[in-house]
């Protein structure tokens, strides 16, 4: 990747422009990035892209609809308040569309944010009891799809897989990791459930990252 040197920051690509989005995150002297690049897999060349509204540290990427869109994060002025806003970059206009305000059901919780199928964003967050997975209903709103086992307490990773979602997180003693899996392909009506699975031990150690791709 040219230019500075950039940590925890947004990427996600696109099958279809065959391009891997890059977004904010820091530099090596932990300054918030507002700049984003973009790798042209058919060219084998990074392309500059204008720079986004506002400073982004520890923020989501996702490919939808058109466009990438960065979500959450947090500027340099306001260390580890995450916001709750988000940017999407049209590429076929080749531009940054205004920033949206509260898009996000909470702050905190980027990392969760998945694309389903249909283009809709799911995420979860910290309910009342439990864990809870919310899905985008559009204009800000968003609706309880499912809840979680009480055994993932903290750190919690999901990725879009194979028709479902699939999450982990910590456990108990914050070092063991669990996971758990969700068909969607069924739909809402036959009723949502989470199936766990057994994580092997050489890869149950904690994750910074998660992303999912097909070969």
């Amino acid at each position: 990747m040219p230019g500075l040197r950039r940590s925890s920051f947004a990427c996600a690509g696109s099958e279809e422009r065959r391009m891997v989005f890059v977004a904010g995150g820091h530099d090596e002297r932990k300054n918030a990035l507002r700049s984003t690049l973009a790798y042209d897999v058919a060219a084998d060349a990074w392309v500059r892209l204008p720079d986004m509204a506002q400073e982004r540290d520890d923020c989501r990427g996702l490919f939808a609809r058109g466009a990438f869109r960065v979500l959450g994060g947090f500027p340099m002025a306001a260390q580890a308040q995450f916001s709750r806003t988000a940017e999407a970059f049209d590429v076929a206009a080749w531009r940054w569309g205004d920033v949206e305000e509260g898009k996000l059901a909470e702050a905190g919780y980027q990392r969760t944010c998945v694309v389903g199928g249909d283009g809709r964003m799911c995420m979860c967050r910290q309910g009342e009891e439990k864990m809870e997975v919310l899905l985008e209903e559009g204009d800000g709103a968003w609706r309880p799809l499912a809840h979680l086992s009480g055994d993932v307490k903290a750190s919690l990773q999901m990725v879009a897989w194979e028709g479902g979602l699939m999450l982990w997180g910590a456990g108990d003693n914050r070092r063991a990791q669990v996971a758990y899996i969700m068909d969607l392909k069924g739909g809402e009506g036959k009723g949502l459930m989470w199936r766990k699975v057994e994580m092997p031990k050489r890869f149950s150690g904690y994750a910074q990252t998660a992303c999912c791709f097909e070969m």
